[in-house]
């Protein structure tokens, strides 16, 4: 269910590049909603169809509209049963092609999400380790077939023994995936100026390799929100960077007062209210942080900025 719903954000966002998980719940709910109201009726349960999803990328038809009209026609027909009877009487051979052509997009599919990000030693660990436990179900169908009972729902088919072993590594192996490095500005450092964090941050990239476009983004939001934070700071700020290869955190710490920054970046409709216009040239340029947390406790400040990659 994951893996359709996040072909269909690639389908409909040219610019994908990771997979929105707050979108996916709302998927999931309203897949587990529809196989609650199945159940409640007496009738088979409703959820993504992975073979129609294929077919809307195969077509580019992703319209809601489409949707909606497809949806009053299958309510017409589920009246009249003699239609059903003519799909489930399709020929034999009909139902292989569909079959080859809907599982070889997938199969795709499926590799494009994995492939969209970099693909570290925990990642090939993960995904090979999975692939391989999955492939001893019909290799070994005896063994499984002797587990108790209470185990079938784990290791009776490929695709719950992959999900069996890639959940469970997935979390061991994001144990100490986060980095962290400190910069202090100001005082004896020098003053608290962008250049200062720069010359820090480009031996970060390096380091960490961050993408060319994300430290472009990231070092001209940081820059902007350095040079607001030194007109309110009574004294040294220091900066924290931390990162998993998924998302970076900066993090500006310092005694004074917290500058006027949005939460989120403001949407079109709001730059020309004045409270969005002060110390934005970086959200207006179409720059900005994912997610913005400030906070204060007396004069101790901290402002953080979540960068997604």
């Amino acid at each position: 269910m994951i893996g359709v719903l996040t072909t269909c954000q690639q389908m409909n966002d040219a610019a994908w590049r990771r997979p929105d998980m707050r979108n996916i719940a709302a998927g999931i709910r309203a897949d587990g909603i529809g196989c609650l109201v199945g159940g409640l009726l007496g009738v088979p349960g409703m959820s993504a169809s992975p073979s129609l999803v294929s077919i809307e990328k195969t077509t580019g038809a992703t319209s809601r509209i489409i949707a909606w009209s497809i949806a009053f026609w299958l309510v017409v027909l589920s009246c009249l049963p003699r239609f059903a009877g003519l799909i489930v009487n399709m020929p034999h051979p009909v139902m292989a092609a569909a079959l080859f052509f809907n599982g070889s997009l997938m199969l795709v599919a499926g590799v494009q999400i994995i492939a969209s990000r970099p693909i570290t030693l925990r990642a090939s660990l993960i995904v090979g380790l999975s692939t391989l436990a999955a492939l001893t179900v019909p290799v070994y169908p005896d063994f499984y077939r002797s587990l108790p009972d209470l185990t079938r729902q784990f290791f009776g088919s490929m695709i719950s023994m992959a999900v069996v072993v890639a959940v469970p590594l997935n979390a061991l192996f994001l144990l100490g995936t986060w980095r962290y490095s400190r910069l202090r500005l100001g005082a004896g450092s020098g003053p608290t100026t962008a250049a200062s964090f720069d010359a820090f941050f480009e031996r970060q990239v390096k380091e960490w390799k961050i993408p060319a476009e994300d430290a472009i983004r990231i070092r001209s939001v940081v820059d902007a929100a350095i040079e607001d934070v030194a007109t309110n700071a009574n004294g040294p700020v220091e900066i924290e960077l931390g990162s998993d290869s998924f998302d970076l955190v900066v993090a500006l710490r310092y005694s004074g007062n917290l500058p006027p920054l949005p939460d989120v970046c403001p949407r079109k409709t709001m730059v020309e209210e004045q409270s969005f216009v002060s110390g934005l040239s970086g959200y207006l340029s179409g720059l900005h942080a994912d997610r913005i947390e400030r906070s204060a406790k007396g004069e101790e400040c901290e402002i953080r900025l979540l960068f997604r990659m």
